[in-house]
């Protein structure tokens, strides 16, 4: 500890900083503790500086030690040479760490010349002494408040050969913003949003060809970067906004125009049904992703909003306004056209390609089965009176191979059952019961829920059991 004996409280002050840091654990290196009779203090002085054995070096600043230093006077002045030397020779920058004490009329901090660019602890009044204190312990002992998170990958789409200018480069100040709760980040998200409603409706590419299930294909392939930014996008929002809603608003707006994406649009003199698909697709892709988001943050509210909303678009000239079971579609360009074709013999082309979309770093299929099981559910419950025709059919379980989804194994515990019956949009497990078995005997215990020979089996996926007591 460099200091200057200005008073005799301030040498009291040192020497209990000093006692205070051995009761911490410190090891101390003190002149009234160290420096004996006989001994040379300028041979002491250099070594509290220079010993490799100490790895810090507190300098006590007050206007007394500043003044001494400033005209290089006294023991403090023969430290500062020796500090000085040390500062601007091979020594790390974190070993000396001024200490202030002190402030002047114009309230700045006091400090010698020599370290007045450093950043300082302020231990100057009894009201910034203690998070002074915890700030030089972090310090001494190389703990820091706030530590640089782990670096990861490289963003999949930077190897994407098929899509190297697809992602949209606004996203990246949008999430900042939106991380760092910023005002400007609902501005940035209308100009993300925008722009990614233009690199949307680049995937169109109409053609007069037999085989155009391969343009399909390679159309959702140059799409997977911004899949995978959307997930992103997404996941973002239902962490960061408040379970209300009015809080997926925006991603309420780009699913609905993915929807009139889906028809021909204007100027467009030749049409056929299949050029379409890619949206179609999307559409659905984009739906499973916001809703296995949603699921995960357990943002139950709004995800009731998600599944009440009504989605106006266009098509062939005539305004149409439906519910979330328009993004539900069966691709017959993909599973009857192209699985003829090529002889896949695959039961559902359109379900391998969105299993196989899959980031490592992003949603995993199980949360969009889980997502897929969810919606198909709402669609049984919210039945309209006196139909049992239209609901959201849940392909995705093909994959699921006699597991269980893990939200609806937590459907027997209180809190996520309460969730997942507002999100249904049911008051409580009696009605959810009583609306669930009505369309289930109408249906047969939806026994012709196949795909292929598969039997999709509702009621234990979701564990309706659970649900309804």
């Amino acid at each position: 500890m460099s200091y200057s004996w200005s008073s005799p409280a301030h040498e009291d002050f040192v020497e209990s900083l000093a006692s205070k840091l051995m009761a911490n654990g410190v090891m101390v290196r003190l002149d009234k503790w160290d420096l004996k009779e006989g001994q040379d203090k300028f041979a002491f002085m250099e070594s509290m500086v220079t010993d490799p054995d100490i790895s810090k070096v507190l300098v006590i600043c007050d206007s007394h030690y500043k003044a001494k230093a400033d005209a290089r006077k006294g023991g403090v002045g023969t430290e500062t040479e020796i500090i000085s030397a040390e500062i601007y020779g091979q020594v790390k920058q974190e070993k000396f760490i001024p200490i202030v004490v002190e402030y002047d009329a114009n309230r700045q901090a006091v400090l010698p010349t020599f370290m007045k660019s450093r950043i300082y602890i302020d231990l100057s009044n009894d009201d910034v002494y203690g998070d002074g204190f915890d700030q030089l312990l972090r310090a001494i002992y190389d703990r820091p408040k706030y530590k640089r998170p782990e670096l990861g990958a490289a963003p999949e789409f930077l190897d994407d050969e098929l899509a190297a200018a697809i992602p949209v480069r606004e996203f990246q100040a949008l999430r900042s913003a939106t991380e760092e709760g910023k005002p400007t980040a609902d501005g940035l998200e209308v100009a993300y949003l925008k722009r990614f409603q233009v690199e949307l409706g680049k995937l169109l590419v109409p053609k007069e060809t037999t085989d155009y299930d391969d343009e399909i294909v390679a159309s959702i392939a140059r799409a997977k970067p911004l899949r995978d930014q959307f997930d992103q996008y997404v996941s973002m929002k239902a962490a960061f906004a408040q379970d209300t809603p009015r809080a997926c608003r925006r991603v309420l707006e780009l699913l609905e125009h993915i929807l009139g994406l889906r028809t021909q649009p204007e100027g467009m003199t030749s049409y056929r049904e299949e050029w379409f698909d890619v949206y179609r697709f999307l559409a659905w892709e984009f739906m499973l992703l916001t809703v296995a988001a949603l699921l995960r943050e357990q943002a139950w509210q709004t995800l009731d909003q998600v599944c009440s909303e009504v989605f106006v678009f266009h098509r062939n000239g005539d305004q149409r306004d439906r519910s979330f079971l328009e993004f539900e579609p069966y691709l017959r360009s993909l599973d009857e056209r192209r699985n003829k074709r090529l002889g896949l013999r695959r039961i559902s082309i359109q379900t391998d390609l969105i299993h196989d979309r899959v980031s490592a770093s992003g949603t995993t299929f199980t949360e969009m089965m889980q997502a897929d099981a969810f919606l198909s559910l709402r669609s049984v419950v919210q039945q309209p009176e006196g139909q049992t025709r239209d609901f959201w059919f849940p392909r995705t379980l093909l994959y699921l191979d006699g597991n269980r989804l893990p939200l609806f194994v937590k459907a027997g515990g209180g809190a996520i059952k309460a969730g997942i019956l507002k999100a249904l949009g049911v008051a409580d497990a009696k009605e959810f019961a009583a609306r669930f078995e009505k369309v289930a005997a109408a249906l047969n215990n939806f026994d012709n829920w196949r795909m292929d020979s598969e039997f999709i089996d509702l009621r234990s996926v979701t564990n309706v059991a659970q649900l309804s007591v």
